[in-house]
């Protein structure tokens, strides 16, 4: 009786653990909102040659929602430490995928990490016969309406292709007419992101986005201690050099007026 109890407790707990509790879930469990799934697998430096954690893994998360027939399949990646973005941090055991649901309701995933030579890069559907099965999660979780509102995107949904000369809203259905200027080609050779360098100065030099330290407002998103505003990093130079733009600008149409006259 006792040896049966003991298999039906062994049974319950690594039924419980396939259902998700080896995946930490996280973000705003909201329609159109990002949702992150983190795993915790095969330790590894960015660096690391001989297994590659970028090329030598595939992980792959399978999202599906029962009541509407949605289903979306997402590749996931090697993540280091998990907190990178702050740590800057190059090595870890973290794996991680990403997922916006187009419903509301319950959601079902499995998260699968496979390693193999080469699989990253495979053709889907292939090259996964000899590979090994590192870890595959099963879990869910359910997703509420967004609460989002006016020019936030995720109060309108995700974008898509439709086949118009515009894209669309999935949520809304309105029509996304882009308006402005292009980003730079270089929009990411920015001083503040990690290990980020140049081999052509003259040409293509780093930029710290110092013109735009006024655009900066609180909340605006920010990683080590202040880094993505732009040159200088803390709150109150930028109110001083906002303030000393204001009142070059001010002598400025001061003098031309002075010039007019």
């Amino acid at each position: 009786m006792r040896s049966t109890l003991f298999t039906i407790f062994l049974f319950a707990f690594f039924t419980s653990a396939a259902r998700g509790d080896e995946v930490e879930v996280t973000g705003e469990l909201r329609q159109w909102h990002k949702i992150t799934l983190t795993a915790t697998g095969p330790a590894h430096a960015e660096t690391d040659s001989e297994v590659n954690p970028f090329l030598d893994y595939r992980l792959t998360a399978v999202f599906s929602h029962e009541e509407s027939g949605s289903s979306f399949t997402v590749p996931g990646y090697f993540a280091a430490d998990g907190e990178a973005g702050e740590t800057g941090g190059a090595s870890g055991d973290q794996w991680r995928a990403h997922f916006a649901a187009d419903h509301p309701g319950e959601w079902t995933y499995q998260l699968t990490l496979l390693s193999g030579p080469n699989l990253a890069i495979a053709s889907p559907g292939s090259g996964a016969e000899g590979a090994k099965v590192v870890f595959d999660h099963a879990g869910k979780f359910s997703v509420s309406q967004s609460d989002k509102a006016g020019r936030d995107f995720r109060a309108s949904g995700r974008l898509s292709y439709v086949g118009e000369r515009y894209l669309r809203f999935e949520g809304s259905g309105e029509l996304f007419l882009k308006a402005g200027a292009d980003a730079p080609e270089t929009l990411l050779a920015f001083t503040d992101f990690d290990a980020t360098s140049t081999r052509k100065p003259s040409k293509g030099p780093l930029k710290s986005w110092e013109p735009h330290l006024s655009d900066w407002e609180e909340g605006d998103p920010t990683w080590r201690g202040g880094k993505g505003k732009g040159r200088p990093d803390d709150t109150k130079t930028i109110r001083t050099y906002t303030a000393l733009r204001a009142a070059v600008e001010c002598v400025c149409v001061c003098v031309c007026v002075w010039c007019v006259c």
